[in-house]
């Protein structure tokens, strides 16, 4: 959710050491991760392959979660494979069959039962990039002594799970005393992107600010030009999404 300005607004998030706390995005970690039993699989000759299993524990999974299966037979153990991206879900709730499809560079396989196990972790949830200069929903630190400078570091990390081509912005990370929209200010860059791409290349999106005395802080997007989807899409309009954490 983004900043809302109005006195109506739910109280800030409490920032608790040890525990990231998400300003955009989310991450349920009250449900376990998926986990399967292999029935059977298959790979077409555009490298799509399929697995199907019966769901034993968790939810059922989503588009964008990864993968990963263990004691596969078939294809010379192809289908073994670890934190691949999941491209398509179906399911049969009455019989708790989930069929999911990922990218495998293997040889065509018609379906043929399999054995093995399937395990898929509860993924982050991720929120449209806002197109204009906007704040995320705030946090606030508590503080257990009188003295405003505690030591304390503060870590804040975001990602895209869909960056689209062209995609250029600013995401920084702000404080204020009092959770006044005028009174934030920007104390670090978190991440910057050009052309689509975190730069510089290589560089990790995130940031650790040491030694700041304000009591509540959020994210905010700075120049976006969110860029298009891929030439061909009707709506031509940006995909990006982002998370953003923070922990103290």
């Amino acid at each position: 959710m983004n900043y809302t300005k109005s006195p109506f607004k739910p109280s800030p998030t409490l920032l608790i050491s040890g525990k990231p706390e998400y300003l955009w995005g989310g991450y349920n970690d009250r449900t376990s991760p998926t986990r399967g039993v292999v029935l059977s699989d298959s790979v077409d000759s555009f490298n799509n392959a399929s697995v199907t299993f019966l769901l034993v524990d968790g939810n059922i999974p989503v588009v964008g979660s990864l993968i990963t299966v263990v004691g596969s037979a078939n294809s010379s153990g192809a289908f073994n494979v670890t934190n691949s991206v999941i491209t398509y879900v179906s399911s049969v709730l009455l019989t708790g069959v989930v069929t999911v499809i990922f990218s495998l560079a293997a040889s065509a396989q018609a379906s043929t039962a399999d054995v093995g196990q399937v395990m898929i972790p509860q993924p982050e949830t991720a929120e449209a990039l806002p197109t204009t200069l906007t704040a995320s929903v705030p946090a606030a630190f508590a503080f257990l002594g009188n003295r405003l400078e505690q030591g304390r570091v503060l870590t804040a990390v975001v990602s895209f799970p869909v960056l689209t081509a062209n995609a250029a912005f600013v995401v920084g990370l702000q404080e204020a005393l009092q959770d006044i929209d005028s009174e934030y200010y920007t104390i670090g860059t978190v991440a910057t992107v050009i052309a689509g791409a975190i730069s510089p290349a290589g560089s990790s999106p995130a940031a650790s600010v040491a030694g700041t005395a304000g009591r509540f802080y959020r994210f905010i997007v700075a120049s976006a030009i969110a860029g298009t989807v891929a030439s061909g899409n009707p709506a031509n309009v940006s995909t990006t999404t982002i998370v953003a954490k923070l922990m103290a």
